[in-house]
């Protein structure tokens, strides 16, 4: 296995030992692999090979500064897209809490913090050993992992430790797509891989983990065609585990309806309209009362602030998308009369197309122009009312025979 004799030459070199003496090691580690890798798991013939070589050269890197790192990088990574992803994922939060959690302890017991130094010195290592690839020049996809090293990996780590591998690419992940930006289409391209391939190896268990928003994320950049069947799989996914009236069933739906919206408008009403006694359950355990609203006005605003929460999450909060979206929702509570609550959006919404847009653009400039309109309309309306003496209850006010 070329592979396998790579991870070898790399372990020569480096440790200094010849082709007898590494020999003899590498038949002391494929012996240590029927405890974690039994021969009837490897169907192939030819995993073994790797994995004892990989274990070898993993317990010389484990024992290397930084210290304990080697074995915790490697499962993460070994989860991830094998054509790589970038760097800075090992600098986000989630992950550098991943690896301090699995650092070991220092003599006196304190659990020792790992610092992103420390990650990048532990994806060095890794390279110098021929375990991983790590070259920031390939941008989006700088730390690559063998398909067949990864499977190794996968096969060597105990169900135990898996999620908490999954957490921590869950999370780092979701980190880099909130920072993307949307003219970025290599590095978007790269986390959509990736995210397909956590999806793959996690199964059931990345919906456990804040994996959801990862997969709408995905779902939100693909075609029509496509994303009609994605969205469809998702909504049989969660039904199973969550059951047909949870939020994010119901969340699923309401994408779902948004992809048919273009071209199938009738069947995206009618995806709508099929949810709308499960949202009105919801509303009720709320304690709210939506037989005294209009039914269409109970499910389109949740529908709309849902969207706009997930592309704030997912695009950031000056994002075209987002700002589009917070103008539909001001437009929606307008029209329902919620008039400070359609202001307040309203404002939040001119503010992101300043920044973005710049105060000069046709969009910018309809928005203010409307945000105008509101304030003074909503300052009639209050002088109005303050003006008006005050009435018996159940009497018309009127001045004259003429009613206010």
């Amino acid at each position: 296995m070329p592979l396998a004799l790579s991870h070898a030459a790399a372990y020569m070199v480096n440790e200094n030992v010849g082709c007898a003496e590494y020999l003899r090691r590498f038949n002391s580690s494929a012996a240590r692999l029927d405890d974690l890798l039994p021969r009837d798991a490897d169907t192939e013939g030819y995993g073994r090979q790797v994995a004892a070589a990989l274990l070898l050269s993993l317990d010389v890197a484990q024992a290397s500064e930084p210290v304990g790192l080697a074995v915790p990088v490697m499962r993460l990574a070994a989860v991830l897209d094998p054509a790589g992803h970038p760097r800075s994922l090992w600098a986000s939060d989630a992950v550098i809490h991943y690896l301090s959690a699995q650092h070991p302890t220092a003599e006196d017991g304190e659990p020792r913090a790992v610092d992103p130094a420390q990650a990048q010195a532990a994806l060095r290592l890794l390279h110098r050993y021929g375990l991983l690839v790590d070259h920031t020049q390939n941008g989006p996809r700088a730390v690559r992992l063998h398909a067949i090293t990864a499977r190794a990996v996968r096969e060597c780590t105990p169900q135990a430790a898996l999620p908490a591998v999954v957490k921590a690419a869950t999370s780092g992940l979701i980190d880099l797509c909130e920072e993307v930006s949307g003219h970025d289409h290599e590095t978007r391209a790269a986390l959509h891989t990736n995210i397909d391939s956590l999806a793959e190896y996690a199964g059931d268990l990345l919906w456990q983990v804040r994996g959801y928003y990862l997969l709408r994320w995905a779902g939100h950049r693909l075609s029509q065609g496509t994303a009609v069947a994605y969205w469809q799989q998702l909504i049989g996914t969660s039904e199973r585990l969550f059951g047909r009236p949870h939020p994010m069933t119901l969340a699923a739906r309401r994408d779902l309806a948004l992809a048919l919206f273009r071209h199938r408008a009738k069947e995206a009403f009618a995806v709508l309209q099929e949810d709308f006694p499960y949202q009105d359950n919801r509303l009720v355990l709320e304690g709210q009362t939506p037989a005294a609203a209009d039914p269409e006005a109970v499910n389109a605003i949740p529908l709309v602030e849902d969207t706009v929460t997930t592309r704030r999450q997912l695009l950031g909060w000056a994002h075209p998308a987002t700002l589009s979206g917070q103008a539909d929702l001001a437009l929606l509570h307008w029209s329902h009369g919620h008039r400070t609550a359609a202001i307040d959006v309203l404002e939040r919404s001119l503010t992101g197309y300043r920044t973005t847009l710049g105060p000069h653009h046709p969009r910018t400039i309809s928005v203010d122009n409307r945000l105008r309109s509101w304030r003074e309309q909503h300052r009639r309306r209050w002088w109005r009312r303050t003006r008006r003496p005050s009435a018996p209850t159940g009497s018309a006010e009127t001045d004259g025979g003429v009613i206010r």
